[in-house]
């Protein structure tokens, strides 16, 4: 209603439109933000409720700004074929809770995720090799005021952020602390609500200092490939209670759990032979540890020998062995081929993925011969087959001008027989001969 009487205007967009699936980069520019109206002094977003996107097909680059059509976005699901995270991609997705970057992707542009001030779980691929130092990957624009008037300063990090997994050692330096701020004599965290930190097997270490990104951590998942804890790599963490190490870890650094003051309880395999001395220095709260049967002493020993005080440190010899099971797989008699991988390394208890097999003509695959849903110790799979009868399919067609015959014979011979009747014929040629 204008001035008491109705009037019409064509309007952009789809008002209640919530999951867009899309495979078409060209339509992506039939998608636009919406536009402002200068009468009512604001904007009008064109598809306000779309709170999932699923990108796939021929989708190779998502291109920057282009999600912020979509004020509700809380979901992204990106295509395995894209490469890069363009400059300003997510930037102003104020309402995202949750994106998976696919392993394909290699770089992440500038701003990528600036302003997603709700992002709550980050998943970050193994493909990721480099990110852009143009400006910040993170960040949001905070308003406060500064002598009777506002001001907005750009800030580091993602402040709602809980879980993240990444397993991109070189990603890993684009998560800073935080700064400190001169003018209101305090620090900034970048990361302060970070509880859970999963890294995957292409970690070998964790760098130094780089989890004290994360002052809220609870729960850490290191990688089963990982083989030695670092100089400093827990050091002076202020909420970390408990740490499992993975089974394959030799050696402990200088200083690894210095100042953890609320460090409780860990768990350490047979495994480590190597304890560097103050490496639970100022653990003040760390009163129990985790070791396999038998190795109670020895473990003792070598936190003794680098300056902790185990005489109120109590050992409990219940915590399972991680040990790790070689399988090997073996295409067996019958079998032309295997499709897959031939050598695995698998945790104890664990199942192991059995490969493709392709069996010689005439035999049929029957499984292998050994348990590979729960393997204990190392163990060598065998492909299992049997023979199946080949039928020999003849068709014969008579023509002739009163009728049509089709003579069909189906002959089911084996193998062996097919052999045995053929040495028989070419000894009968031979001895006419």
């Amino acid at each position: 209603e204008v001035d008491g009487r109705l009037e019409h205007r064509e309007m952009p967009g789809l008002p209640n439109l919530r999951e867009l699936v899309l495979g078409s980069p060209e339509l992506v520019e039939a998608f636009i933000h919406g536009y402002w109206d200068d009468e009512e002094q604001r904007e009008y977003f064109a598809f306000p409720n779309v709170t999932d996107v699923v990108l796939n097909g021929r989708f190779e680059e998502l291109p920057g700004g282009w999600l912020g059509c979509f004020p509700s976005l809380e979901r992204v699901t990106l295509p395995e074929a894209m490469t890069e995270i363009p400059p300003f991609a997510f930037r102003g997705c104020v309402r995202l809770r949750e994106v998976e970057i696919p392993d394909t992707v290699e770089y992440v542009g500038e701003y990528a995720f600036f302003d997603c001030t709700n992002l709550e779980r980050l998943v970050v691929g193994s493909g990721v090799e480099g990110f852009s130092h143009d400006g910040p990957i993170f960040g949001y624009m905070e308003e406060r005021e500064v002598d009777g008037r506002l001001e907005h300063r750009e800030m580091p990090g993602l402040p709602n952020l809980r879980e993240l997994v990444i397993d991109s050692p070189e990603f890993a330096m684009a998560f800073i602390p935080g700064y400190a701020d001169e003018s209101e004599g305090r620090w900034h965290w970048a990361y302060p609500s970070v509880t859970k930190v999963v890294l995957g097997n292409r970690f070998q270490d964790i760098p130094a200092g780089w989890l004290g990104c994360f002052p809220a951590l609870e729960h850490i998942t290191l990688p089963v490939t990982m083989t030695e804890i670092s100089d400093s790599a827990f050091r002076g963490h202020p909420t970390l209670r408990k740490v499992e190490l993975p089974p394959m870890v030799s050696s402990i650094g200088e200083y690894a759990f210095s100042g953890c003051a609320e460090l409780r309880a860990l768990t350490i395999p047979s495994s480590v032979w190597s304890i560097a001395v103050n490496a639970f220095a100022d653990c003040p709260k760390l009163k129990m540890i985790g070791v396999e049967v038998g190795d109670a002493d020895r473990v003792r020993q070598l936190l003794s020998q680098a300056g902790l005080d185990v005489s109120s440190v109590v050992f409990t010899e219940s915590y399972p062995p991680l040990s790790l099971c070689t399988v090997m797989f073996e295409p067996g008699t019958h079998c032309a081929g295997i499709d897959g991988d031939l050598l695995q390394i698998v945790l104890n208890g664990c199942a192991a993925v059995a490969p493709t097999v392709y069996p010689h003509y005439g035999w049929r695959f029957d499984g292998w011969d050994k348990d590979l849903t729960c393997v204990t110790n190392d163990l060598t799979a065998t492909a299992l087959a049997h023979f199946v009868w080949r039928h020999l399919l003849i068709v014969t067609h008579t023509h002739t001008l009163a009728h049509h015959v089709s003579v069909v014979v189906t002959v089911a011979i084996t193998a062996t027989l097919a052999h045995f009747a053929l040495a028989h014929l070419l000894y009968y040629i031979k001895s006419s001969a």
